[in-house]
């Protein structure tokens, strides 16, 4: 026994109904279904005693939803590095998106650690190079750093539970998003008035803007058990990934629609000069027009109370357009060059 296996239910409207046949996967008592989440069309479910590589080791498998329902076998994610042998991979998951996480508790002999896979081209998460979160520095002991994970929404943010941390007193550590990395935004968060040793972060969520999170501490008091309300956590800058259209005329007034994530009421946007009507559609688009800018090429930068962007794409200002978003033609080379003046000539005319 022990094998496990998840159940997969969508909601029709007046009462949640089972999708297609149960989910499946790991070897031997595997504890498949020990933690699970879904985004969209992609779930991920863990298996933290999956026994490939030894026992406790631990592995998580993505399921891709299609037409005809959903993709059996998942694709297996493992650990990586010698220090993952009963690392329980597995213990907690996290989906958003194209982002998963998975808390492995075991790790380091119980110091514990996060994996962040994101998806590539086909849907596939990128099995063999994930980016591995830890408590660092700030670790007490053993903290088992990953027994539980969340993640925001908008991918943005990434939030981890040590509940062993400093013998069993517990902290959380959030991780902010730039760019495909995470990184540590602040120092660890502590449950204050906490009575006795706590387990602080054995349970943990986050908003959808990641601006917000519960945090459970199941043995304050000894066994009573309390939560932590934590708002406006520190947050990364927004992120710009796309935009469209992506040139127009100098003259302004292109509409433009900005894709990313982390975008807040009240940003503001540069299009090398600042750009008018802005508009948050949500926390992942916004709009916003161009104003009268010189000929060229500028970042777009979306700015707010975390910060700006960088690194983001570029727009074009034409000199001249025929069209808002479209380059004006140009001339290359005519044949012939002249012709009598009696006119009637037939002249070809090349360029783009």
């Amino acid at each position: 026994g022990g094998r496990g296996a998840a159940w997969v239910f969508e909601n029709n409207g007046s009462s949640w109904v089972q999708a297609g046949p149960k989910l499946t996967g790991g070897e031997g008592s595997a504890h498949f279904g020990f933690s699970v989440a879904i985004s969209g069309n992609t779930a991920v479910v863990g298996a933290p005693s999956n026994e490939p590589r030894g026992e406790d080791t631990g592995a998580a498998f993505a399921f891709t939803k299609f037409a005809q329902g959903w993709t059996q076998p998942g694709q297996e994610l493992t650990p990586t590095g010698a220090a993952a042998a009963h690392a329980k991979f597995g213990y907690s998951v996290g989906v958003a998106g194209e982002t998963a996480v998975v808390g492995a508790p075991g790790y380091e002999g119980g110091v514990g650690a996060a994996y962040v896979f994101t998806q590539g081209e086909g849907g596939s998460f990128n099995a063999t190079a994930p980016q591995i979160l830890t408590g660092g520095s700030e670790e007490a002991g053993e903290g088992q750093f990953g027994t539980t994970v969340a993640i925001s929404g908008d991918a943005s943010a990434v939030l981890v539970g040590a509940p062993a941390d400093a013998k069993r007193v517990g902290a959380a550590w959030l991780m902010t998003r730039s760019g495909s990395t995470f990184s540590q935004a602040g120092h660890k968060v502590e449950g204050g008035g906490e009575i006795a040793k706590g387990w602080f972060g054995s349970s943990v969520a986050l908003s959808g803007d990641g601006m917000s999170a519960l945090i459970g501490g199941s043995k304050d008091g000894t066994t009573t058990g309390a939560v932590w309300s934590f708002a406006s956590i520190a947050h990364g800058p927004p992120e710009v990934s796309s935009i469209h259209p992506k040139s127009g005329p100098s003259r302004g007034g292109t509409l433009v629609s900005i894709k990313g994530s982390g975008f807040k009421p009240g940003s503001t946007v540069t299009i090398g000069s600042a750009a008018s009507s802005v508009e948050v559609v949500s926390e992942t688009e916004l709009r916003a027009r161009t104003s009268a800018t010189e000929p060229g090429t500028y970042e777009v930068v979306v700015t707010d109370s975390s910060g700006a962007s960088s690194e983001g794409p570029s727009f074009t200002y034409m000199a001249s357009a025929s069209k808002e978003g479209t380059i004006a033609p140009t001339v290359t080379s005519i044949s012939p060059n002249s012709g009598p003046t009696t006119g009637d000539t037939e002249v070809t005319i090349h360029g783009t």
